[in-house]
């Protein structure tokens, strides 16, 4: 075996090694909601996982609507950024943190990605409700959690 074609495996080989030991893609992520869909017109509820400051749902044909509740360790007193960008325009977010009949439509950000919404006694409803005909395959929202915020 030539010394070109000996570097060449090790290459290979390290490659390999690099990315059997990468943590894949969110999939089992504790923190990524893998979102049943539910049928147009039918609210389905998720919790987030206490533990998370970072995740996001992933939401398969998104149709109806879903509510995820965020209430993280560490009490009160946060921020639940939502990451919404170009591909997220076919969802409707809103804020739903006072109950279904007090929502408050998320408007998307005009520069930037990030939303942000503080709590309210230790937790916040987000609401996103898909179009009308599922057309879209995928919907991923990426949220952070900011802890320790205090209100201006």
């Amino acid at each position: 075996m030539l010394a070109s074609e000996k570097v060449l495996c090790l290459v290979c080989f390290c490659s390999g090694l690099i990315l059997v030991s990468a943590r894949p893609a969110r999939i089992g992520d504790p923190c990524t909601l893998p979102v049943r869909k539910p049928f147009y017109q039918e609210n389905v509820e998720f919790d987030a996982n206490p533990r998370c400051v970072n995740g996001s749902t992933w939401w398969s044909y998104p149709a109806g609507s879903i509510i995820v509740n965020f209430t993280p360790d560490g009490g009160k007193n946060f921020l639940l950024c939502l990451d919404l960008d170009e591909v997220s325009n076919d969802i409707t977010y809103s804020d739903v943190t006072e109950g279904i009949h007090n929502l408050r439509e998320i408007p998307f950000p005009s520069s930037g990605n990030l939303v942000c919404i503080p709590d309210l006694n230790g937790s916040v409803k987000i609401q996103m409700k898909g179009p009308y005909f599922p057309y879209i395959y995928m919907s991923i929202t990426n949220y952070r959690i900011i802890r320790d915020w205090t209100p201006q």
